[in-house]
């Protein structure tokens, strides 16, 4: 993970970092096991939390994830989606959504 994120060189310095932006970087993050497995675990945690009401789930999911609610458009698309996708297992919805949240540049770049 860190070799597709350019890791840098730790036995020569450099006075600037190389910055690159590429396509692995980003399936990398939305595909890769480490995500995975850290949705998986924060939608664990918002069950246990909060239980099977799905507009609770999303709200807690955010202010877990991003330290504030949802706004009204984020909690329509992240619902619009579970009716969309009417899972068999609600926690299959919920670990695609937190896997979503923990890719926004918001949650990767925190001002």
């Amino acid at each position: 993970m860190f070799e597709v994120l350019d890791l840098c060189d730790t036995v020569s310095s450099s006075p600037r970092r190389q910055v690159t932006t590429v396509a692995p970087q980003a399936l990398t993050l939305f595909n890769g096991e480490f995500i995975n497995q850290q949705a998986a675990c924060l939608a664990d945690r918002v069950l246990r939390e909060v239980g099977t009401d799905p507009a609770c789930q999303v709200d807690h999911l955010s202010r877990l994830a991003l330290g504030r609610p949802p706004t009204v458009s984020e909690r329509d698309a992240y619902l619009g989606f579970l009716s969309a996708a009417e899972p068999q297992v609600p926690r299959d919805w919920l670990v695609q959504v937190a896997r979503v949240i923990l890719n926004l540049n918001e949650f990767a770049y925190p001002e």
